[in-house]
């Protein structure tokens, strides 16, 4: 007959297994050499993970990229794709740029790279580094920038960088200074990124009307195609703060004409940031509040 304690001993054995399963941790690898021009650390179409240009010893665990774990590239170094003119997807399960680069190698004149979980800090740069003059490339899944900040690059005119993912983070995503290529921004969601979107330099266009939880910066430098819908919690234009407000794209050429390129068709709308709502709101409701007791005073008073 089974006693209370080899029930219990019964039970833990079984339950022990389940909560050391639910609480494993992916492992951590990181990027211990940078990859040359000629190498490939990022992945192919074939999924393997690794081109047989780039020695699997790039990564810290010298082995192939899993789906099980993340991976950062840190300390400068440099992280490129395969240049093959194919798409391909990163296998891994997050992506962390941290003070090092991403260099995006289109190979044709669209080639698309999926990072699903992409994140940036501390200036990791996301750069566009094709070969030929006019290979764009297209960066697809989601992007978080995180409070030390990202960075997107491209210097050459004819090449086009274009970002197809969602945003988010509490980072500032910056166009380096010195860009001369095209950013393109065809945000599938940038409601939760709250940090500000800075232009310095390079031409820049949006695919789609944007909602962001965040502002923009445009600085001298910087031209922009504004012929969608954007709508930001704050708006810097060569220094000039904006009100809450919306601006057509007339309202804007008419002023900062090097700014916005001619033939523009969309507006910028500011609005509150969520804080400053819920400040509204809750003053109001604090108004409301000593006026009813006020009221119920007078009434009691009177009695």
């Amino acid at each position: 007959m089974k006693t209370l304690f080899h029930i219990l001993v019964a039970a833990l054995s079984t339950a022990i297994p389940l909560i050391t399963s639910s609480t494993s941790h992916a492992a951590v690898i990181t990027l211990s050499t940078t990859d040359n021009s000629t190498e490939n650390s990022f992945g192919n179409s074939s999924g393997t993970g690794l081109s047989p240009a780039a020695p699997s010893s790039h990564w810290s665990n010298a082995g192939n990229i899993s789906s099980s774990d993340d991976y950062v590239v840190s300390g400068g170094r440099v992280l490129r794709t395969i240049n093959d003119g194919g798409d391909v997807t990163f296998f891994g399960n997050s992506l962390t740029i941290d003070n090092g680069t991403l260099a995006l190698k289109g190979g044709g004149p669209a080639t698309a790279f999926t990072v699903s979980d992409l994140q940036l800090n501390n200036g990791g740069t996301l750069s566009q580094s094709a070969n030929g003059p006019n290979h764009n490339a297209t960066l697809l899944g989601s992007i978080e920038v995180l409070a030390g900040g990202g960075f997107l690059a491209n210097n050459v005119s004819t090449r086009t960088l274009t970002l197809g993912t969602s945003l988010a983070g509490a980072g500032n995503l910056t166009i380096a200074s010195g860009a001369t290529g095209k950013f393109v921004f065809s945000l599938t969601d940038a409601a939760t990124f709250t940090g500000s979107l800075i232009l310095n330099d390079g031409q820049v266009s949006f695919t789609n009307a944007l909602v962001s939880g965040g502002g923009m910066i445009a600085n001298t430098g910087t031209v922009i195609s504004l012929d969608q819908n954007l709508t930001f919690t704050g708006l810097t234009i060569q220094g000039n703060v904006f009100a809450n407000g919306t601006y057509s794209y007339a309202t804007l050429n008419s002023t900062y004409d090097s700014i916005f390129a001619d033939g523009g068709s969309g507006s910028i709308t500011v609005v509150p940031e969520p804080s400053t709502w819920a400040m509204v709101v809750a003053g109001a409701m604090g108004t409301m509040f000593c006026y009813r007791r006020r009221r119920s005073y007078l009434w009691m008073s009177r009695q």
